[in-house]
């Protein structure tokens, strides 16, 4: 007896005859599902054949024999979903990784009771718990230095703390910077505010697309922003064409776009689909919509990228500031009232 898996019973056949060359009776055939997988929703069709002894073989003749290129051509149709596949094994990886390293920040710290309400404001800012503790206890050390105010104090341990997020790299003529994220995450905005902030010193090209052909007649001398189509996380697909689009310009930076009322979870999610296209930088756009700044620490430190920017609204205006940090830790000392000297 052997087995032969296909995609359709049809592609099953055609595998068998392929390797018996002779007569066969199938004696069994069966559907495999593989939804509970969670990788794919496609079935299989899997046959049981029992090559027949003493069958004549089937040879064809020269003239059309062509069985090896079928056999081949067919291979390579049933291996292309395995591609697929690897990349979703690949996400699947990157979350169990995160969700490990975030089982442990689920234990309240023991701190000095002057130092409780601060955590507990903190935290319901959306500042993870051991990131907290540690912010915390740097700030607690700070205060202990001569002549050092808590506003001080305070900042001192934050820069301790993003000292190891990697930096920014200057923007320069020949770049090609790519916008990539979920829908309406305000990439098509963040382009034209960046063109217009660029445009004078570095002649801004803005073009809008998903595939390498939109990429046209790039010039050393411009800055080209592409403000890439939007990314559905369960369309793998649509990350190929990024991938391929990254691959075929020259001097590439890839930045991820996400909306600041996203959670952090979510972000952490997006962040684990997105990662196979190997982001140089992070934006958070529309900050002035979320109450939980302190989510936006937590993330950065999580995902371990340059925050390139970070998009908010006044007085009906959306303007982007490049250094995000300084607005986020602006945000946290304001909130707690950290006016008094020490």
């Amino acid at each position: 007896m052997e087995r032969y898996t296909a995609s359709t019973y049809n592609k099953a056949i055609k595998l068998a005859e392929a390797s018996i060359r002779g007569q066969f009776n199938v004696v069994n055939t069966r559907e495999i599902d593989l939804s509970s997988s969670g990788i794919t929703d496609e079935k299989l069709i899997e046959i049981t054949v029992d090559p027949m002894k003493n069958s004549t073989p089937i040879v064809k003749s020269p003239d059309n024999y062509n069985s090896m290129p079928e056999v081949v051509k067919l291979i390579r149709e049933e291996l292309a979903p395995l591609h697929n596949m690897k990349l979703e094994l690949g996400l699947l990886r990157e979350e169990v990784d995160i969700l490990s390293r975030r089982v442990q920040n689920l234990l309240s710290p023991d701190l000095d009771e002057e130092l409780k309400g601060i955590f507990n404001y903190l935290t319901e800012l959306g500042v993870e718990k051991m990131l907290c503790e540690r912010l915390l206890r740097g700030f607690q050390f700070n205060l202990e230095q001569p002549s050092t105010n808590k506003i001080d104090a305070f900042k001192s341990s934050f820069d301790q703390i993003v000292s190891t997020i990697p930096e920014n790299d200057n923007l320069k003529h020949g770049d090609v910077l790519i916008l990539f994220g979920p829908s309406a995450s305000g990439k098509s905005t963040i382009a034209e505010i960046l063109e217009n902030r660029f445009n004078q010193s570095l002649n801004v090209k803005l073009l809008t697309g998903h595939s390498p052909k939109d990429v046209k007649d790039i010039n050393e001398n411009d800055l080209t922003i592409f403000d890439f189509t939007s990314i559905q996380v369960n369309e793998s697909n649509s990350m190929q064409k990024l991938m391929r689009l990254s691959q075929s310009v020259n001097n590439p930076k890839k930045i991820m776009v996400l909306p600041s009322t996203t959670g952090l979870e979510d972000m952490l999610h997006l962040y684990a689909c997105y990662k196979p296209m190997e982001p140089d930088g992070l934006i958070f756009s529309r900050m002035e919509e979320t109450t939980q700044t302190g989510k936006l620490l937590t993330a950065i430190l999580e995902i371990n990228l340059p925050l390139f920017g970070i998009t908010y609204c006044e007085n009906g205006i959306i303007n982007f500031k490049d250094n995000g940090m300084k607005l986020i830790i602006e945000i946290l000392s304001n909130n707690l009232d950290l006016n008094d000297e020490s």
